[in-house]
């Protein structure tokens, strides 16, 4: 019941791999079908004691219900970092996932069958008759399996060696796998102290008379194809192309993962894509840390529930849905909340200072929460949690919403700064942590693994905003930063070297060929290396 019912993500795919008809390799599905039959009995085989038997296999049967709606109706994969993502994601985020298809899938495909497993009286045999039978099942199972797999070899190869993402469809096995790594590796993490990264960070100019300031707006789930500065047909950034000249677009920037859990922390981290660890992230001193030491005053204000840790050891403001009335309910506050109180906060600075913004942005599958109603421009949205269950267009129509009010709310945060470009130094920089896909292929959302995660989940968006004085103070050719914007790679990797050149901060960690702005400064001696995450080739 479960490898049909609960694996019908696995079979379409499979046959799609094979790029052929199912009677044309009927043998193969049959030997991989008894392959997965065989893993899974070993597995209940493991645990049916009679006072578990019962318990487990109602747990799997729902476990497996649950899993299948995700990866049916989603193409959403159980992986480690996604079970990162589920611990800590916020109550909003967690019930915008909640629906009335998925608790009805849920109670068809895992609880009725459950109900029947608790109604089934069970027979056990002797404990001598009990292990001869259940090791005679398993030693059929296992030479039926084997003979069928060596029948089809060919196939396997094919399929192991091209197509290894196969795995991560496979349920329960994959999901419990993945459970099991991520609880091993939660428990590991505990004895971890902060490792220090960032001690020697000094600030190099004190002594300005305009003291700098960064604003850096972390988006979330934007992808760079649906903004109109990229190309897109759809006019979802009139405000930013209006804004003052010194405007940078990066048409190539690809993010750390495909999920905030780990997208977050890689962006602020040293750490590059290639290398990057979770787990050794959060215990070592970030990007904020490295600011925070050289003493360059450092807010992160808060609106997408958590900022992953990134920001725990320093000042944070999270966003109260009792801050605005008007741009808050009962869930959540719309993302212009996080300008509340900027104005005053650059009145009062006194010193170079890094305020980071961290979006709810497009945040799926409720698109259509994301914004006031007065951005919605593209109709019909679709206007549910469910979103396979509306057209592509509609789709399409509340996440370019989404977009279009984050245009509105860079062009506020630009305005701001450009009115205070007499008194300090100024730049923005917005980038995403991650993409969207919006039923592409049959996929949704984000945080599928990524070596088989599509463009749309990691070409993400990255624009910037230098004052005059700013681009003056730091020599920087802005024609020639936005022609590297047309041209160059980037990604998550550079925002760390980069934020630390725009603040005038000295470490041994600083690499400034990683450092986007120093391509087109007049001082720079050194070429510009920039590296696609996942990469081994760098692009010079």
């Amino acid at each position: 019941y479960i490898l049909v019912i609960d694996n019908l993500k696995f079979w379409s795919t499979l046959i799609d791999t094979l790029d052929m008809s199912l009677l044309t390799h009927v043998l193969f599905v049959a030997a991989f079908f008894s392959l997965l039959f065989t893993l899974t009995l070993f597995l209940l085989l493991f645990v049916s004691h009679r006072r578990l038997l019962k318990p487990v296999i109602m747990v799997t049967l729902i476990m497996a219900a649950v899993v299948s709606y995700f990866m049916d109706s989603y193409g959403t994969v159980i992986s480690v970092s996604m079970l990162h993502n589920i611990a800590e994601t916020d109550y909003s985020e967690a019930t915008d996932l909640l629906s009335f298809g998925m608790f009805l899938h849920v109670f068809v495909y895992g609880v009725l069958p459950a109900m029947l497993v608790a109604w089934v009286r069970v027979k056990y045999k002797s404990l001598k008759r009990e292990l001869v039978s259940r090791l005679a099942l398993a030693s059929v199972c296992l030479v039926v399996s084997a003979t069928s797999v060596f029948a089809s070899y060919k196939d396997f190869t094919y399929v192991v060696r091209e197509h290894r993402e196969m795995r991560l469809f496979i349920n329960p096995l994959y999901p419990l796998t993945s459970v099991y790594k991520f609880v091993k590796g939660s428990m590991a993490s505990d004895d971890h102290s902060l490792k220090a990264v960032f001690s020697d960070a000094v600030h190099s100019s004190n002594s300005k008379a305009k003291k700098t300031v960064l604003v850096m707006v972390v988006g979330e789930t934007a992808r760079a194809s649906e903004f109109h500065l990229n190309g897109y047909q759809r006019n979802t950034t009139p405000l930013l192309e209006q804004s003052p000249a010194n405007l940078i677009n990066f048409n190539h920037a690809y993010s750390c993962a495909t999920a905030t859990a780990e997208s977050l922390p890689c962006m602020f981290s040293l750490l590059d894509h290639d290398h990057f660890s979770k787990d050794v992230a959060r215990h070592s001193e970030n990007l904020l840390d490295a600011l925070a030491h050289a003493g360059v005053d450092v807010l992160w204000k808060e609106n997408d529930g958590s900022c992953k840790g990134v920001c725990q050891r320093v000042e944070t403001q999270i966003i109260s849905i009792d801050a605005d009335a008007l741009l808050c309910n009962d869930e959540e506050c719309f993302d212009e909340i996080l300008l509340s109180g900027l104005d005053k906060r650059l009145d009062a600075i006194n010193k170079d200072s890094v305020i980071v913004l961290h979006q709810k942005g497009s945040h799926g599958p409720a698109y259509y929460k994301r914004y006031p109603d007065k951005f919605e421009a593209f109709e019909p949205a679709c206007k549910t949690k469910a979103v396979q269950d509306c057209s592509q267009q509609e789709i399409t129509n509340a996440y370019d919403n989404t977009i279009l009010y984050t245009d509105y709310v860079l062009s506020r945060v630009i305005s701001l700064l450009d009115k205070k470009s007499d008194k300090l130094d100024a730049a923005m920089l917005y980038m995403s942590d991650h993409g969207e896909s919006l039923g592409e292929n049959g996929m949704y959302l984000h945080g599928l693994p990524y070596f088989m995660a599509p463009d749309e989940q990691i070409h993400v968006p990255l624009v910037m905003w230098l004052s005059e004085g700013f681009s003056n103070s730091k020599n920087i050719d802005i024609a020639c930063l936005q022609e590297h914007g047309h041209a160059d790679n980037y990604s998550h990797d550079n925002l760390l070297h980069t934020v630390l050149g725009i603040m005038d901060i000295n470490t041994s960690q600083y690499d400034v060929r990683q450092n986007i702005l120093s391509a087109c400064s007049v001082s720079a001696a050194l070429p510009k290396v920039v590296k696609l995450p996942g990469k081994s080739e760098h692009k010079t």
